[in-house]
């Protein structure tokens, strides 16, 4: 989470439930188990959201979807 730039990489071992949250607009590729997007001309910035939905397609969309998109992964946020 927070300000990243260059490679992101998320879900290495195939884990397609991982999420990467924070500003991705200095990102030049995101990755999330076996799918790759590359970042050429990011307008969007801010507190983002990236995941792959149920098509399998690398998605993005307001971090506030976490709750919704990933409920475990955000009650273990609320612990810390």
């Amino acid at each position: 989470m927070g300000d990243v730039s260059g490679l992101i990489i998320a879900g290495s071992e195939g884990d397609t439930q991982a999420v990467i949250a924070g500003d991705v607009s200095h990102a030049s590729q995101i990755r999330i188990a076996d799918t790759v997007e590359i970042i050429e001309d990011r307008k969007q910035s801010g507190s983002l959201l990236s995941y792959i939905n149920d098509l399998h397609i690398l998605e993005h969309g307001d971090i506030v979807r976490l709750k919704e998109l990933r409920p475990r992964l955000f009650r273990k946020m609320e612990e810390l």
